[in-house]
């Protein structure tokens, strides 16, 4: 005798529900918030100090990684900082 899944919706058995919560409950919490942050591409301020909030990624010849790798390392700060400084005096 065959199986007869005519009767049963079989797909609905797997599928809940979503659970509705409370209007109270909708509020971010502060990591929430700080992770919204992290999304936004735009800038943020804090007093007058632009902070940085965007990312951008690069494709570079190994040795111009290798060079500013040193030179960040001559100026005892990261290559993020290093690139970002270099940047805000050229433009």
């Amino acid at each position: 005798m065959k199986k007869s899944f005519s009767d049963i919706d079989v797909v609905k058995q797997f599928i809940s529900a979503p659970q509705e919560q409370p209007e109270e409950a909708h509020e971010e919490t502060p990591a929430q918030a700080q992770q919204l942050e992290k999304t936004q591409h735009f800038k943020y301020k804090k007093g007058n100090k632009e902070t940085k909030s965007v990312r951008m990624q690069l494709i570079l010849k190994p040795s111009t990684v290798t060079k500013l790798k040193q030179a960040a390392a001559e100026a005892d700060t990261s290559v993020n900082d290093f690139i970002s400084q270099l940047l805000d005096s050229v433009l």
